[in-house]
This record gives structure tokens, sequence and C-alpha cells, in this order.
């Protein structure tokens, strides 16, 4: 990539991260007004509830004057709940406003900025493009190369998709930008258009190089190959994103043993496979576990020791096989007891541990989790009737 793209890549960057700083900043004030101030007001309601009924407690009052005061005491409670959530519903506009001017003003110091990475940014791309297009639709032989030709081959396709894959980014993220500029300038939030980030960029490489959104398939048949390659071959293999995207949907145990040299020293440079393998061995390892066999195993051995025990040691010969059968029915019903709950246990485990998985391959995929944010504005009456009636 030349200087001038680096320069380009670093202002758009920057852009993104005013605009992150702006709404982490907005969505910690918001929640707080959302959690704070309701339980603020809640608790002043629930102080007057209990210094009235310290009250009564000392004081002596006939039942119809207690009910009488005791509604009294709840609709003033009630009131005090009830202007929290005014007051938090008020206090959410007022903050939206005022960020909403913040983003106006800085859209309009930086709008021509972005148009101008912008131009540059699609004036790069169809170069890079070229370049992209013209080494996938190439065809390699491989086949008796030695180890070190095909890592510099791997490294030459990288080159070209990082350039291009890069270009695609930026122009996603300036586009972004600018509607989220505009939109600003028109007084909306928000432009409504998802944040841009690698994933969505590689899902789209995917379907150009081979026209599928999961290429699992693509990289089994690949494995299969001898020495003759496409460019766009030797980038799935290479390439840690792409491959790991293509890998995310599926668990499964990567066996080089039968492909063929050109397959093994192409994924065993690709720290995407590596980290594929590791991330997931947790979980393939958590399937193959049996919870129940611990927990079986360990009744069949009490259930020998008490039968032994019973039949040697037992005084009364009358009761002996009574109580044995009373004993193994009893461990008979743990063990079923116990082994279901191994099972709903392993099974809560395996959730997580697959939850922990998916979230570490979506990362290394370029996956940017957006958290979303309450643009809405409240209606500050309807708070206070829902707050008064707890809706």
């Amino acid at each position: 990539m030349d200087e001038t793209n680096s320069l380009s890549e670093k202002e758009l960057l920057q852009q993104s991260e005013v605009l992150k700083e702006f709404e982490k900043e907005l969505m910690v004030q918001l929640d707080g007004l959302a959690t704070n101030l309701p339980e603020l007001y809640q608790g002043y309601a629930n102080l007057v509830r209990e210094t009235f009924t310290a009250a009564f407690d000392f004081i002596s009052v006939s039942s119809d004057k207690s009910k009488k005061i005791g509604l009294a005491v709840e609709v003033l409670a009630r009131g005090i709940e009830a202007y929290g959530a005014f007051k938090a519903a008020r206090e959410h506009n007022k903050r939206l406003d005022k960020y909403l001017k913040i983003k106006q003003e800085y859209a309009s110091l930086n709008k021509s900025k972005i148009n101008r990475l912008k131009r540059e940014i699609e004036r790069k791309l169809p170069g890079s493009e070229r370049l992209f297009d013209k080494f996938t639709s190439m065809n390699f032989d491989l086949s008796d190369k030695p180890k070190d030709l095909i890592i510099r081959q791997a490294n030459l396709s990288l080159r070209y998709l990082t350039l291009y894959r890069t270009n695609l980014f930026l122009l996603a993220l300036s586009e972004y930008l600018t509607k989220e500029f505009e939109a600003w300038s028109y007084g909306n939030q928000t432009s409504g258009v998802q944040k841009p980030d690698y994933y969505s960029v590689n899902a789209h490489l995917l379907d150009e190089l081979y026209g599928v959104e999961d290429g699992f398939e693509t990289i089994e048949a690949l494995c299969d190959q001898q020495g003759r390659f496409t460019g766009a071959d030797i980038i799935l293999l290479s390439d840690p994103q792409l491959c790991i995207y293509s890998l995310q949907n599926v668990l499964c145990e990567i066996d080089m043993s039968a492909a063929s040299p050109v397959v093994r020293t192409l994924i065993s440079n690709n720290p995407g496979f590596k980290h594929y393998t590791r991330v997931t061995k947790d979980v393939r390892d958590h399937i193959k576990d049996n919870p129940g066999a611990k927990v079986w195993l360990a009744c069949i051995i009490g259930a020998i020791i008490t039968t032994l025990f019973i039949i040697f040691y037992f005084p009364a010969e009358g009761y002996k096989w009574w109580v044995l059968g009373i004993a193994l029915a009893a461990i008979l019903r743990i063990g079923i007891k116990n082994s279901k709950n191994a099972k709903i246990k392993h099974i809560i485990d395996g959730e997580q541990k697959t939850d922990e998985t998916d979230a570490s391959i979506l990362q290394l995929c370029g996956y940017v989790e957006v958290k979303e944010i309450d643009y809405e504005r409240k209606n500050t009456t309807s708070a206070l009737i829902k707050g008064f009636f707890n809706m």
C-alpha cells in the first residue's frame, strides 16, 4: 500500500474513532439515566412508605383512618416514582439534543474532508481491483515446488488481497461516514446504515471469488487438489481471515495427513487454521465427553461395595436380601438423578464454550460488535403515567 493510501486510511480510521467515542459517551450517559434516576426516586418512594409504616406502629388510629392515610401515602410514593421516570425521560431527550448539536458541528467541520478521502479511495480502488482480479484468475502449477517458493507465492497473493480488501473497507467506511454526517446535518441521530467492518468485506470477497457465502466445501475440495491452483485458491488457503470465515459455521478437526504437499504447506503457514484448531478444541473435547459415564461408574462401584458389605457383614440373615434390594434401588435412583443433572450441566457448559468460541472466531473474521443506542425520544407524559401505575 502506498504512503498516500496509508494516510487516507489513518484519517478515515481517526474519523471512525471519533464517532465511536461519541457513541460510547452517549451510551454511558443514557444507560445511567435509564437505571440510576428511576432507582433513586424509587428509593425515595420506599423511604416514604417505610416512614409511615413505622409511624403507624407508635400511633394508634382507627382502621378507617389507617386505610385513608395508607392510600394517601401510596399515592405520594407513586407520585415520587412517576416523577423519577418523568425526569429520566426528560434528561434522556436533553442528552440526545446536546449530542446531536455536537455531532452537527463536527460534521460541518469534517464533511469536506470525508468527501476528499472518499474520492481518493474511489480513485485507488479500481487499480487494486484489477490487480486482484488478474491474480485470482491466474493458474499456478505448484507441484514439486520447494516450500519456500510456495510460501513466497502465498505471501505475494496476500499483498494483492490486503491492498484490495483495505480499499474496499475504506470505501465502505467513507460512505458510512458521509451518510452519518448527512443524517446529522438534517437533524437525525443516525443514518440507519450499518457500520462496516472487515467481516462484511470478507463475505463480499468470498462471494466474489467463489460465488458462495460459506467456503467450507470449497476448502474441502481444495484439500483434494494436487499441484494446480488458481490465485483465488492460494488466497483462500493462505489468508487467516478468509479461511476462518469459511470455517465459522462448522466444527471439524483439521487433518492434513491426506492433503497434498502444497495444501499442507499453505495451511501449516496460515495462522487462521491454527487459531481455529486451538479455539475449537475445548468444544470438540466437550462434545466427546460423556458426563453420565463418571456418575454411573461411581454408582457401579458403590453398588459392588454395598453388595459385598451386606452379603458378608450384614448380621440379620432374614433381612439381608431385602436391605440389599432397597440399597441398590437407592443407588439406582441416585444414579438416574445425578446423571440427569450432569447432562444438564454438560449442555450449559457446552453452550458457554460454544459462545466463547464463536466470539473468538468472529473477531478474527473481522467482526466488530456494535451496541445499539436508544436514539428514540421519550414521551415524558407517557413516562409519567407509566411510572405512576408501575407499567
